[in-house]
């Protein structure tokens, strides 16, 4: 999926990016779940906002 979106042009890359939007606090709740600390979970959180800041979506953003 990842490759065709890629090469479907702006319209895929814009699919990729929300897809990843809505996959990534999936993966800060499966570090919480696992019992990470709350600093590992918060940097998580962080990577996530900061990449979401980062995006051309407004949505995302």
């Amino acid at each position: 999926m990842w490759n065709a979106l890629l090469g479907a042009g702006s319209i895929g890359q814009t699919l990729l990016t929300a897809w990843i939007a809505k996959e990534n606090p999936r993966n800060i709740l499966a570090c919480a779940r696992t019992g990470a600390d709350r600093h590992q979970v918060g940097h998580a959180r962080w990577k996530f906002l900061t990449w979401c800041a980062d995006s051309d979506i407004p949505e995302v953003r």
